[in-house]
C-alpha cells in the first residue's frame, strides 16, 4: 500500500490543534505541562473487523496507533482527552477517515466509531489487553513537555512554542535491556545523556525558546518559532520492538520542515535491526525493483517527478502485517509531494529475507 501525506496540510492541522490547546497558556507568557503516561493496549471488533489500539493519554491529548488485524491496515489517531472523554480522528482530504468518540472507564473504552464509507457512527467497546510476558513485550512510560513564549510588538505578537513527547520502553525483569534501549532511544530523540528524562526534555525546550528570545533581541524578526516532536509505538511483540519519531519545525523561511524515522530492536539480541540484518544481499536489487513497481502502479502521475529511483532504505517501521518504507520530502520527490510511504506485506517480503532473520518470528501464528 502506498500513501501520501500532504506535508503542508498535516503541518497546518497540527499547528491549529496545538494553537487551540496552548493559547491560554501562551498568553500567560510561560507554560509547562508534564507527567508520566502509560501506553494502553486495547482490542475491539468494529463491524466485523478486529482492531488493536496502542493508546497514550496525557492530561489533555490522546495519540493512538491502530491496526486492523484481518485487513492488515494500520493508521494513527490524534485528538483530545478531557474528563474521561476521548475524541480522536485521522484525516484524509480534510475529512475524518477514521474517528472515535468514547468514554475511558478503567479498562474499557465505550462509545462510537466512524469508518470510511459508512454514513453512521458504529457503537464500539474496547477492552484493555494485558501484556503477554513470554512474547517479549515492553511496557512503557511516557512524558510530554511543552514550553511557550509570547512577546508583544507594535504590529504583531511573536510566539514560540516547543512540544516534545517521548515514550520510554521499560523491561521490568531486565534492567540491562531497559538501560540500553532507553539510552539508544534518548540519543535518537536528541536528549542529553546523564539527565533524567524530564530534565532532558526541559533542557531541549529551554534551549529552543532561548534561541528565539535572543533572535528577537538582535533583529526585527516577526515570525513565530514552532517545534513539535512526537514518538509513536508501531510494534511490541515476539521480542521485536518498533518505535517511530516525527519532527516538525518552523524557524523562518518559505515553509516548515519535518522529518520522520523509526527503529526496530531485536530484544533477543538487544540490537537495533538494520536492513542488511534481514535482507539477502543478492536480493536487495530485486527488493528495490518491487518498491519501484509499487510506486509506479499506485502513483503513476508522479513518476516523472522522481528525483531518484526508490531504494529500500533504513527508514522503515514494522506492523503486525507489513513493513513500511518512508521517504521524506526531497528524498525522492519535491517538497510539494510530501511524504511517501510504501508498504510490503510480510508474505511479499519473505522471498528476500535471510533464513536466520528475526523477521521469521512475524510469520508464526
Amino acid at each position: 500500500m502506498v500513501t501520501k501525506k500532504n506535508t503542508v496540510l498535516f503541518a497546518s492541522l497540527q499547528a491549529l490543534f496545538y494553537f487551540f490547546s496552548v493559547t491560554n497558556a501562551l498568553l500567560a507568557q510561560e507554560s509547562i505541562s508534564k507527567g508520566t503516561y502509560p501506553v494502553h493496549i486495547f482490542e475491539s471488533n468494529i463491524a466485523g473487523d478486529a482492531i488493536v489500539m496502542h493508546l497514550v493519554l496525557t492530561d489533555t491529548v490522546a495519540d493512538a496507533n491502530c491496526y486492523y488485524t484481518n485487513k492488515k491496515e494500520s493508521f494513527i489517531l490524534n485528538g483530545s482527552f478531557k474528563n474521561g472523554k476521548l475524541e480522536m480522528a485521522v484525516y484524509s482530504d480534510e475529512l475524518p477517515k477514521e474517528a472515535i468518540s468514547a468514554q475511558f472507564k478503567g479498562q474499557t473504552l465505550s462509545g462510537k466509531w466512524l469508518k470510511p464509507g459508512v454514513k453512521d457512527w458504529i457503537p464500539c467497546e474496547f477492552v484493555e489487553r494485558k501484556p503477554v510476558k513470554d512474547m517479549g513485550q515492553a511496557v512503557f512510560i511516557g512524558q510530554r513537555y511543552t514550553h511557550g513564549f509570547q512577546k508583544k510588538r507594535k504590529k504583531t505578537n511573536c510566539i514560540a512554542f516547543y512540544s516534545q513527547n517521548i515514550i520510554c520502553p521499560t523491561f521490568p525483569e531486565n534492567a540491562a535491556l531497559t538501560q540500553r534501549v532507553q539510552k539508544e532511544w534518548a540519543d535518537i530523540n536528541g536528549l542529553k545523556q546523564g539527565l533524567p528524562i524530564e530534565a532532558a526534555l526541559k533542557c531541549n525546550a529551554d534551549s529552543f525558546i532561548t534561541e528565539y528570545k535572543d533572535l528577537l533581541k538582535e533583529s526585527d524578526f516577526f515570525f513565530g518559532y514552532d517545534a513539535q516532536i512526537q514518538n509513536y509505538l508501531y510494534y511490541n511483540d515476539r521480542q521485536l520492538l518498533c518505535m517511530g519519531l516525527f519532527i516538525y519545525t518552523y524557524t523562518g523561511g518559505a515553509h516548515p520542515n519535518s522529518s520522520s524515522g523509526a527503529v526496530v530492536w531485536d530484544l533477543a539480541t538487544q540490537n537495533i535491526i538494520q536492513l542488511a540484518d534481514w535482507v539477502e544481499p543478492s536480493k536487495k536489487n530485486a527488493l528495490d525493483e518491487l518498491l519501484n513497481a509499487k510506486f509506479k502502479k499506485l502513483r503513476p502521475d508522479e513518476v516523472e517527478y522522481l528525483l531518484t529511483p526508490l531504494q529500500a532504505n533504513e527508514n522503515f517501521h514494522i506492523t503486525p502485517s507489513q513493513i513500511c518504507f518512508t521517504y521524506v520530502p526531497y528524498e525522492i520527490l519535491p517538497y510539494a509531494s510530501g511524504y511517501t510511504e510504501i508498504s510490503i506485506t510480510w508474505e511479499e517480503l519473505a522471498p528476500f529475507m535471510k533464513e536466520d532473520a528475526a523477521f521469521h518470528r512475524l510469520l508464526k501464528p
